[in-house]
């Protein structure tokens, strides 16, 4: 049944990458950058974070267990991430600084056309220690084209026709996680990826590694003693990235078909298991947060609306 899935996994994941692009940037204004101005050092730790702590982290796991070269590779490609679109709703849920994770997103994302490229380019080289040729040329093809241009149509149609920009946030969403649903499905349908193709162990080590990251990015707001609210919003920021791209771009420098293929299905299977991880490790801080930490941390004169007064996007 899923014997010809390879052939079409590019044009499914270029196509589930453009929608949710679409979708998230129709849920987004210009305007939503200004936020980060109000926390200038909280977005300073989290794109820190974002972009040099954990994309170390990442080459320091690799090193530390001594994975081969596409599993290594994979740890890298998934911390060259920017945000994921559903961070926001789950540091919404949580009760944490929602702006902030807008306004990260929003500029982890466009910054991927320029980070991206240099974050694999450098680490992962380093990850793999074999060095993996980077062609740049064609990473900022595919980010440009199936990242970018649709998140700005998306925002463009959310400043100039927001009648519709509620349809096209949702449906867009819809589109691009039925086609994540259909890549993971063709991927174990296929045998491309195997649940315990490299043991239990490695799994434990993706949760490891998951939880590690977003733990690690919380350290400096505590130290700094700065709002939980912004301490949720980053933490969730650096767990939920952006899996829609890393299985585009896998399915563009590693495609099915193409010489040896044990590489390629390695960075997929960590790909999809992180992507898992993260969704599950993001709503269990979402939830403790919500419930236990942040009544108790929440300052009555912090500004930020809680879950139940915040209104509703549209």
């Amino acid at each position: 049944m899923f014997e010809e899935y390879p052939k079409y996994e590019y044009p499914i994941a270029a196509f589930q990458l453009s929608m949710v692009m679409m979708g998230m940037g129709a849920k987004l204004g210009w305007r939503d950058f200004l936020h980060m101005a109000k926390r200038p050092k909280s977005l300073a730790i989290g794109l820190v974070c974002q972009w040099i702590v954990i994309p170390l982290l990442a080459v320091g796991f690799g090193k530390m267990l001594g994975l081969g070269p596409g599993l290594a590779f994979g740890f890298v490609l998934v911390a060259a991430m920017p945000g994921g679109p559903m961070s926001t709703l789950y540091t919404h849920f949580g009760g944490g600084n929602a702006p902030l994770a807008i306004a990260m997103t929003a500029i982890t994302t466009l910054a991927s056309l320029v980070t991206v490229p240099l974050l694999l380019e450098v680490f992962g080289g380093a990850a793999t220690a074999a060095g993996v040729a980077m062609p740049l040329g064609e990473i900022l093809r595919e980010i440009g084209l199936f990242l970018f241009l649709p998140l700005v149509a998306g925002m463009a149609i959310a400043e100039n026709a927001p009648k519709i920009r509620g349809f096209v946030a949702r449906w867009g969403m819809r589109l691009g996680t039925m086609a994540l649903l259909v890549i993971v499905a063709g991927s174990l349908g296929s045998g491309r990826v195997k649940p315990m193709e490299h043991g239990a162990g490695l799994l434990v080590w993706i949760i490891v590694f998951c939880v590690v990251s977003q733990q690690l990015s919380m350290i400096p707001f505590r130290i700094f003693k700065l709002p939980g609210e912004d301490r949720l919003a980053v933490g969730i920021e650096m767990t939920i990235r952006d899996i829609n791209l890393a299985l585009l771009l896998k399915a563009s420098l590693f495609p099915a078909g193409r010489g040896d293929e044990t590489f390629g299905n390695a960075v997929l299977f960590v790909t999809l298991c992180y992507g898992g991880t993260a969704l599950v490790a993001g709503a269990i801080t979402a939830v403790i947060f919500r419930f236990v930490l942040h009544p108790r941390e929440r300052k009555p004169d912090s500004g930020l609306l809680t879950p139940e007064s915040r209104p509703t996007n549209q």
